[in-house]
């Protein structure tokens, strides 16, 4: 099946996102106001306000308005700072693969040992989880936070 070019958009996030490892920019660094971004790419507001918003919802960056805001380095989450690894990879696509299936090959045996390693505290915790992502069943973006 064929697949759409990405948009400027996308192509403007990927770019932020390979910057942020590159860089080495850490949780809460800045990388540039809305303007700032407009300024040095020559796109316009919608696009910039798309990339944020694509980046924002990836995790890789939060949006702080107002004087001295702009566009920030998230706290990653692990899956966040994953993708960004990956997207530093020299080797491209198929190291990224052979990654990704280590990965997948792993994911059941590190599963296995958590639960065998458990505590009932852990159990407490995951029930506690489980009892806001029931509660928020129907409105996905607080399910997801």
């Amino acid at each position: 099946m064929f697949s759409r070019p990405p948009g400027l958009a996308q192509q403007l996030a990927f770019e932020i996102e390979e910057l942020l490892g590159a860089r080495g920019l850490r949780s809460g660094d800045r990388i540039a106001t809305m303007e700032e971004l407009r300024a040095q790419t020559g796109y316009g507001r919608a696009t910039i306000g798309e990339t944020a918003r694509l980046l924002t919802e990836r995790g890789s960056v939060e949006v702080r308005p107002g004087r001295g805001g702009g566009l920030f380095v998230a706290q990653a989450s692990p899956v966040v700072r994953l993708r960004r690894t990956l997207l530093t990879v020299p080797q491209g696509a198929t190291t990224v693969a052979h990654a990704i299936a280590v990965r997948d090959a792993l994911e059941e045996l590190i599963a296995l040992d958590a639960a065998a390693n458990r505590t009932d505290q852990d159990i407490r915790d995951l029930e506690m989880c489980l009892d806001v992502m029931r509660r928020f069943d129907h409105d996905l973006e607080q399910f997801l936070h």
